[in-house]
This record gives C-alpha cells, structure tokens and sequence, in this order.
C-alpha cells in the first residue's frame, strides 16, 4: 500500500470489516463505504427535481474527505492466479470491488475464494465449499489483515520520521 491513508480512516474500514466478520455479512463495510460519498442535493424553488452541480460531472454525490484519502491510496494486487488482476488500484475501489459494491455481488471475492479452494486438498474425504457467509467472512478478514498491516507500515513510517 502506497500513499496510505491517515491510521484513523484506516481504522473505521477496520471497524466496519470487523462488524461484517462478526455478521458473516459484508453489509456493514457496504454501509460504510457508501457514507464515504457525499450526496449533494439542492431543491429549486419553482421546480421539483434535484439540482445536479456541474463540479461533480453529473453526479449528485462526490467523495468525503476520508474516502479521498481511500480514493487517492494504492494497493499492488500480486496475483499468482490471474496475471492480468495486477498492478496498482485504488484502495477505493478494492474495498468496493471485494465488498460487491462495484458488481453488486462480491465476485471479485467469490473468484479469488473459489481460486484458494482449487488448491485445497481434502479434511477427511470432503472438499471445502463456498457458501455467501464463508466467503463474507474471508473477506472480511483480508480487508481487516490488509488494512492492520498498513496501518503498522503507516505508524513505523512516521515514528522514523520524527526521529530523523
């Protein structure tokens, strides 16, 4: 992870991803990334429909703060499986890609799960399967391991600095 966020906003992900472990549903990291965005609506007096500011492209949402800090971050995805998945991305938009909010399914996460499960041998005769609570609860944990580990990076990094 380069141009990491600030270890507070780092933390709130962490959070959400703990609520969605505990559920064994990614809807709280959902909820969580989607309050990332701003909804800016204006009424005009004589008409009905919402005011669409230009600055935004269209679009009556932009980013928070804390989601520009998630926007503007980058995550290298090494893949063994799928040469093509890598190369930098937006943290943004890894978390949105793995919680299914870009897809609206988490397929990114059922790929990369049911990949891992190819390699798996067999516990006494049965094959490990993939069900949507299995799979939330994995993701969950990657998203919390990643993010825990970018946070040390991140706390390291500036104990050095002001050390210098």
């Amino acid at each position: 992870l380069y141009r990491a966020p600030r270890p507070a906003q780092l933390s709130r992900v962490r959070l959400a991803a703990r609520q969605s472990l505990m559920n064994r549903d990614l809807a709280p990291l959902r909820r969580h990334l989607a309050d990332l965005f701003e909804t800016r609506t204006k009424q005009l007096k004589d008409q009905s429909t919402p005011y669409q500011d230009k600055r935004f492209e269209g679009t009556t949402s932009k980013l928070k703060p804390g989601g520009q800090q998630l926007q503007q971050a980058r995550i290298i995805i090494a893949s063994s499986h799928n040469d093509s998945a890598a190369g930098p991305k937006s943290l943004l938009y890894w978390l949105r890609e793995m919680s299914g909010m870009e897809s609206g399914s988490p397929a990114a996460a059922q790929a990369l799960w049911q990949s891992v499960l190819t390699e798996a041998e067999p516990v006494a005769g049965v094959m490990p399967t993939l069900d949507e609570a299995l799979v939330a609860e994995y993701t969950a944990r990657l998203i919390d391991g990643v993010l825990k580990q970018a946070t040390r990076a991140t706390q390291r990094e500036r104990k050095q600095g002001g050390q210098a």
